[in-house]
């Protein structure tokens, strides 16, 4: 397999101000030098930091939310919001934290407010502070799940879960060891030097305080529950074994029940209209995420006139093919197949027209002809009948099975052609015009006082 040196991109991770450069080539081609790349889901930086990532996947969960907010406005099933929430805008945020768990303070605000606005809008109460609305919805914060994250994910690597060559990246104590105090065990890990803060806080620092933390008849436990419960008991909320599967990436929003729905209140909104599509068991949550869409920003004119179309079924109303369908003939209206395919017919190609906007408006009257497959051989022809240069009309006949992109590229060069050569004749009658100017010019008689030409 031959390698496309455009695909390649070099990245230099280095701290120096002035680093030495040097053009790196593949097959003789320069690689394209980048400061931020991505790969495997992770934006990482030639400075090693993850502010860029964390913008990145901050700013796509904040528009799940918001996408969320204006379609499940008026839902009051607490269950519910809180599946739709942590399927869909939790697991944005929480994709491999192992590897880019953030240390400062500026980026733990910004994602936990991510959580602040989802729990708000989950109870529907503004009066309860962040962490009351935790305990009532049996959630951890997020800086909290990425601590359990990184506990679950050592338990795997030392007993065998993940197939990752991590041990001997991990720095254990033993019995030999001078420096080994009294009340450290031989599964303690030690502090590695780290002589920059990047490496003081990765996860090969920060796991040792969370790992040595715990009780070694857990870290010594057969199963992953007995870890699992030892964080959620020292994180102070206690969990269940709903919350234990998500923790563990066992449950699927395939599962997912609506029960408990809110009874239909006065009046339309596109809440309802969400919730009766939800309701739905054939309905698909990519199907229901594209109607709601549509019915969010339509305004509220275009929604009652939706409200009032007529549809074969319930699923109908939820199909977003079928909705624009209707929307679009309730605005254009009823067309007249035998009028639409006159005005097709007698279209011409009008005097200093382009081709461009000839073949344009073609195109915008052969779709109300319902011309089916036959579309574009009819725009074919038409531009051949329609065209109003005669010698492009004849090279358009004199090929054989003629395509509508080739008819289009022929007209297209003999339009710029014959604005080519008709500058260029502009140019040598106006030379010719000065030419002449130029010789012609007057002469005073010194014997008749008048003037010769």
């Amino acid at each position: 397999m031959d390698f496309n040196a455009k695909k390649w991109k070099l990245m230099r991770i280095t701290m120096k101000k002035q680093p030495f450069i040097f053009n790196f080539t593949l097959k003789g081609s320069v690689l394209e030098e980048v400061n931020e790349f991505r790969d495997l889901g992770f934006l990482t930086n030639h400075h090693l930091s993850w502010n860029s990532h964390i913008d990145t996947i901050t700013s796509k969960a904040n528009r799940i939310l918001g996408l969320i907010k204006r379609t499940c406005r008026g839902w009051k099933d607490t269950e519910t919001l809180k599946t739709l929430y942590c399927t869909l805008v939790r697991s944005q945020v929480e994709y491999g934290p192992v590897v880019w768990s953030p240390y400062t303070s500026r980026n733990i605000d910004k994602l936990e407010r991510i959580q602040w606005r989802g729990t708000k809008f989950i109870l529907g109460q503004n009066d309860i502070s962040y962490e009351d609305r935790l305990k009532c919805l049996n959630m951890l914060s997020l800086e909290n799940r990425r601590y359990l994250f990184d506990v679950v994910f050592l338990y795997k690597v030392l007993n065998g879960y993940l197939n990752i060559e991590l041990i001997p990246l991990l720095n254990f104590y033993s019995k030999a060891d001078p420096y080994k105090f009294r009340h450290v065990d031989d599964y303690s890990l030690k502090w590695n030097y780290a002589r920059t803060t990047k490496f003081k806080n990765s996860y090969f620092n920060r796991i040792v305080e969370m790992w040595n933390s715990l009780p070694l008849e857990i870290r010594l436990a057969p199963n992953l529950e007995s870890p699992i419960s030892a964080v959620f008991g020292a994180r102070h909320c206690k969990p269940s074994s709903q919350q234990i599967a998500e923790d563990r990436g066992e449950q699927k929003f395939s599962k997912l029940h609506i029960t408990n729905m809110p009874p239909k209140p006065e009046g339309s909104s596109v809440s309802v209209q969400v919730q009766e599509a939800v309701a739905q068991p054939n309905t698909t949550l990519k199907t229901l995420l594209r109607t709601a869409t549509l019915l969010t920003c339509i305004g509220l004119d275009a929604l009652d006139v939706y409200e009032g179309l007529e549809f074969d079924s319930e699923d109908d109303k939820q199909d977003i093919d079928i909705v624009l369908q209707k929307l679009q003939r309730y605005c254009i209206g009823e067309t007249n197949e035998i009028y639409e395919r006159y005005r097709f017919n007698k279209r011409d190609q009008k005097p200093n027209e382009s081709l461009d906007v000839y073949v344009t408006a073609l195109r915008t009257l052969a779709k109300t002809c319902n011309c089916g497959v036959l579309e574009n051989s009819l725009i074919r022809d038409w531009i051949v009948i329609g065209v109003r240069d005669n010698q492009t009309r004849k090279k358009l006949l004199q090929v054989s099975k003629l395509t509508l992109k080739e008819c289009i590229d022929i007209c297209r060069s003999y339009e710029t052609s014959s604005h080519q050569l008709k500058e260029i004749n502009q140019e040598e009658v106006s030379a010719i015009t000065q030419s002449n100017e130029k010789k012609s010019r007057e002469i005073h008689c010194k014997f008749r006082a008048k003037k010769h030409i």
